[in-house]
């Protein structure tokens, strides 16, 4: 006769098998499902009820110990995990160090209640010891709707989501919610490609700027125009080639470049004796780290005899937030100098808005998710209307892209919006 377990040996083993399975799918740390557990979760029919996922990713953790002391990172790591846990969701998952991964039943779009309770979370610092800790984070996105193919696999989402955070850290997007879209997929495939094309256009200056006309929304006359960088073969649209620009450092050169093209063409309207206009340059993350970018522009005017008022600087929103102090000052030289600047991606960020109206520019250019959903038919109507009040308040121009129909172009107008831009035009 074989050796017949006891019930309560039986009882045991059972015991201890769910306590080793409970140590393998769970974070030591913060005692949260790791990332075998979302594995084998993603093979279960349980997964296909996910229609988003979020990431979030905290930054610049291994610089916290040397400041504060011995174990705050860790202290950081488990407040965001417990603050996270508290947001309505289907799992939430420690997938690294400073990463969380988290799945929702539903949709996201910008000014979600779920984003909102995700950038609120992460925009209060934490307490440890006698320090108050401030953590910079980035945030990405993704609709399994809205991707290349509703049928994404969980490990699928998880690796586009990485995309859209990857995106946000080289741009310096950080405490913004950035979506991932399918042209981060087409980028990620051929970033070889296309550094390699970027290395050649910048190598001989040949890429082409298009200028996109801005509308008084009142006069329906043209008050001026945004460059548009574009690949001279086409074969790479700017969603794709930018990020990799700014990831690789080639944006600096790239950004110079746009910008000798725009003041030659301002010269070149002013000895045609046409009507000028100013134009619009989109300034970059890695621009700020460009000391010489302010002398570079104005040595160039002054060789092409161009005013300085001819051309509007638009620093994205994010940077007032991110980095603060460095963009503050960059702006003020700017004004000093003589040149305009506008706010570009405003409404992007969260609890931001106060601090950028108090910032002194020309204009803000609403974020484009944002004017998206209101142009496509007028959702977001109470968001858009507080918020060019406010701009207005502060004195500042209001400027809205994306306009594509006379339909579109009046709810603009019905808003109090300035300045409008768009294929429409």
């Amino acid at each position: 006769l074989g050796y017949r377990r006891t019930a309560a040996e039986m009882a045991e083993v059972v015991s201890q098998r769910n306590t080793l399975e409970r140590r393998f799918y769970t974070d030591h740390l913060t005692d949260m499902p790791n990332i075998q557990w979302l594995t084998t979760y993603a093979a279960s029919d349980a997964s296909k009820q996910v229609r988003s996922v979020v990431q979030v990713t905290l930054s610049d953790l291994d610089s916290l110990d040397d400041l504060h002391g011995e174990g705050t990172a860790e202290v950081v790591v488990k407040t965001f995990s417990k603050r996270l846990n508290g947001i309505d969701n289907i799992f939430l998952v420690h997938s690294g160090r400073g990463d969380f991964i988290l799945g929702f039943d539903s949709e996201l779009t910008r000014g979600a209640e779920q984003l909102d309770a995700v950038q609120y979370v992460l925009s209060h610092p934490v307490k440890v010891g006698e320090s108050t800790v401030v953590v910079n984070s980035y945030v990405g996105a993704l609709n399994r709707e809205s991707a290349a193919s509703s049928n994404m696999s969980i490990e699928e989402m998880v690796a586009g989501v990485d995309l859209a955070v990857q995106q946000a850290e080289a741009t310096g997007m950080r405490g913004e919610v950035v979506f991932y879209d399918n042209d981060m997929r087409l980028a990620e495939e051929h970033k070889v490609d296309i550094t390699l094309l970027l290395k050649s256009a910048i190598d001989s200056e040949d890429f082409i700027v298009l200028y996109q006309p801005q509308i008084d929304v009142a006069t329906s006359e043209v008050v001026g125009y945004e460059a548009l960088v574009r690949l001279r073969n086409d074969k790479y649209s700017p969603e794709q080639f930018i990020p990799i620009a700014e990831e690789n450092g080639q944006i600096v050169e790239l950004d110079r470049i746009v910008t000798k093209k725009v003041v030659q063409r301002l010269a070149t309207w002013k000895k045609r004796k046409q009507r000028i206009r100013p134009i619009s340059i989109n300034f970059s993350y890695e621009q700020l780290c460009d000391e010489e970018y302010l002398s570079y522009l104005t040595s160039l005017l002054d060789e092409y005899g161009v005013a300085r008022k001819l051309i509007r600087v638009d620093v994205r929103e994010s940077l007032f937030v991110n980095d603060g102090e460095r963009a503050r000052s960059f702006v003020d030289k700017l004004y000093k100098a003589g040149f305009g600047v506008a706010i570009d991606g405003f409404g992007a960020g969260y609890a931001s808005i106060p601090h950028v109206m108090r910032i002194p520019v020309d204009a803000v250019k609403f974020d484009r998710a944002l004017t998206e959903v209101f142009l496509a038919g007028g959702a977001n109507e109470d968001v858009i209307a507080s918020l060019v009040s406010l701009a207005h308040e502060a004195h500042k121009l209001v400027v809205i892209e994306g306009v594509e129909t006379i339909q579109q172009l009046k709810m603009c107008r019905n808003m109090g919006c300035d300045v409008v831009q768009g294929f429409f035009f």
